[in-house]
């Protein structure tokens, strides 16, 4: 998988493990810079991660991805 980053990742972007997808935003967003809400376990105990977007301010839902 390839990520691909356009400078958004502000805070600890460079430095975070952990990555969600940003369904509106099309971008890979740092979990740290998220507002968390939210996190479940899917049927395969992936986490699912529900958080506000810093940069589109939508909530969104998406599993949580090492880097």
């Amino acid at each position: 998988m390839k990520f691909i980053s356009t400078g958004n990742m502000k805070t600890y972007g460079e430095y975070s493990p952990i990555v969600v997808f940003c369904e509106k935003c099309s971008e890979w967003v740092a979990e740290a810079d998220t507002k968390f809400v939210s996190i479940e376990e899917d049927f395969q105990g992936k986490d699912l991660l529900t958080y506000i977007c810093p940069y589109c301010k939508s909530s969104q839902k998406s599993y949580r991805v090492g880097k």
